[in-house]
């Protein structure tokens, strides 16, 4: 897959159609109760007070965020997403700040700027396809971010996925019972999920299976000095019984 067909396709995955069924295959307040207030004291025990959240979404992290007293910048490669974003944080009386924007090029749209913590959640990150977009995207997280800033990113138990199958608790950041979730198809270089609301049609993605240990060494090779890896929002955990995996490092 070329690197640049590769990232837009991953655009190119959300029409308007699939980010209106999206908060459907979230659910909101499952995904709260799932994971608590996990990133929320992670941000304060590192005394966060500026965030980017550079996969904002539909904008439940940056809404919630926002709420909890956090100055927040959000951006989202989908600019259908960044439209549900701005509906979503009106909804909820925040006017939400937003942009599209292209990962490749995060200092170019943020270069004045420096925060305290850059998240990437729900997966996103293996929207990646190029392992060079990879190491360029971390490498400008960590420029970003000031001395002592953190940097939190999540992904799947792709490491699961490859050697066993695909299964979800339903518990952890997609948390919807209306939408089904298969892998339809599977290798070390593309994963692909069907999405399927009952009674509404499907819609598919592709995305780069990432490992755990692959993950952890590009984050080190940027150069951040300490790196703890979570599952399912627990310090220890069993590989084969862990939805998602959740990565804390610090500049």
């Amino acid at each position: 897959m070329k690197q640049d067909s590769g990232l837009k396709k991953g655009w190119e995955q959300y029409p308007q159609k699939t980010v209106e069924m999206w908060d459907d295959f979230v659910n909101w307040n499952k995904r709260k109760e799932g994971e608590g207030d996990f990133f929320i004291n992670m941000l304060k025990k590192y005394n966060v007070k500026t965030v980017l959240d550079m996969a904002c979404g539909t904008g439940y992290d940056s809404i919630r965020l926002v709420k909890e007293g956090f100055k927040v910048k959000s951006c989202d490669g989908s600019q259908e997403m960044v439209k549900k974003s701005i509906k979503n944080a009106k909804k909820e009386g925040i006017n939400l700040d937003v942009i599209q924007c292209d990962w490749r090029n995060l200092i170019d749209k943020f270069k004045k700027e420096q925060f305290d913590a850059i998240i990437c959640l729900g997966n996103s990150f293996t929207h990646l396809f190029s392992e060079k977009d990879r190491e360029s995207v971390v490498n400008q997280i960590y420029f970003l971010l000031n001395k002592g800033g953190v940097l939190i990113i999540d992904q799947r138990n792709y490491d699961y996925i490859l050697s066993k199958g695909y299964k979800s608790k339903h518990k952890y950041v997609y948390c919807g019972e209306t939408i089904d979730v298969d892998v339809i198809h599977k290798n070390d270089s593309l994963v692909r999920f069907k999405y399927t609301k009952k009674g509404n049609g499907y819609f598919t993605l592709d995305l780069y299976p990432i490992r755990i240990n692959e993950m952890r060494a590009l984050i080190r090779k940027a150069g951040f000095e300490s790196l703890f890896t979570y599952g399912d929002f627990e310090r220890t955990f069993d590989k084969n019984n862990t939805d998602f995996i959740q990565h804390i490092a610090v500049k």
